[in-house]
């Protein structure tokens, strides 16, 4: 029909018909080529300080934290917040005194650890720490019992909380190691350690362990070394997001 009629109102008759189609189906590309809104910036802050021991659950405390809050994660060691700016702190072991709020998130236990082609299958304690005390005749797996080859001890800050689990089993703890050990910022390093120095000797948290290392047995253990309980400390107890995201991390440490 659009055939017989003048080109003025043919052109007319094209507008009104074909444009708003047009029109329609680039509005709606036009949306659909929009980026998703990033949620808004978080306006208030979890200040989290955490021992290298923990290190290896920074997921978990990601995934706990509260919808609409961030999550602001120091190492002990590290640049302090400002005084009386830390919420949460988060440890292995109880320290002592203990004041404040305290909370138990889940349990660890220490674990002595060689190079995976080490062929050592278990120390005796007094053994163990022999080596850390350097009462050995000399740095040789052949002193204990085992086959000749170099050896290296490795350890941590005395100030750190493993290394204080770890110093429980003296009777009385040294004030310091032997000079020769060798001292390491913390598990992370430790793991690497131990995974690349056939001739070393170490420890770490039981969770750390993987394949790259090998786990030898001490006879006997201590006790003072298994099960020991991960801490939640803080100054008063913990209110609305900051005891949700404690309940979620406790809840992801269980067994």
């Amino acid at each position: 029909m659009d055939k017989f009629l003048p080109l003025r109102l043919r052109v007319l008759h094209f507008v009104l018909r074909e444009v708003p189609a047009l029109l329609g189906a680039l509005g709606i590309a036009a949306c659909g080529s929009l980026p998703t809104p990033l949620p808004p910036p978080p306006t208030e802050w979890i200040r989290l300080q955490i021992s290298p021991t923990l290190a290896n659950q920074t997921e978990l405390f990601s995934t706990c934290t509260p919808p609409g809050f961030g999550l602001a994660v120091q190492q002990a060691g590290g640049v302090s917040f400002t005084a009386g700016q830390t919420d949460l702190i988060l440890q292995w072991g109880a320290p002592e005194p203990v004041s404040g709020f305290a909370s138990i998130l889940g349990t660890d236990s220490l674990t002595v650890v060689v190079h995976p082609d080490n062929p050592a299958t278990s120390l005796s304690l007094d053994a163990l720490l022999t080596t850390y005390a350097g009462k050995l005749p000399a740095w040789d797996w052949d002193y204990l019992g085992q086959n000749p080859a170099p050896l290296t001890a490795y350890a941590y800050s005395p100030t750190l909380d493993i290394q204080r689990i770890f110093n429980s089993a003296w009777p009385t703890a040294p004030s310091s190691l032997n000079r020769e050990v060798v001292l390491v910022p913390g598990p992370a390093e430790m793991r690497t350690t131990i995974a690349t120095d056939r001739s070393a000797l170490g420890f770490l948290p039981s969770t750390w362990v993987d394949s790259s290392v090998k786990p030898i047995r001490i006879d006997p253990t201590p006790p003072s070394w298994q099960k020991q309980p991960i801490l939640a400390i803080s100054a008063l107890e913990p209110q609305d997001a900051s005891r949700a995201f404690l309940l979620c991390v406790q809840q992801g440490m269980e067994p």
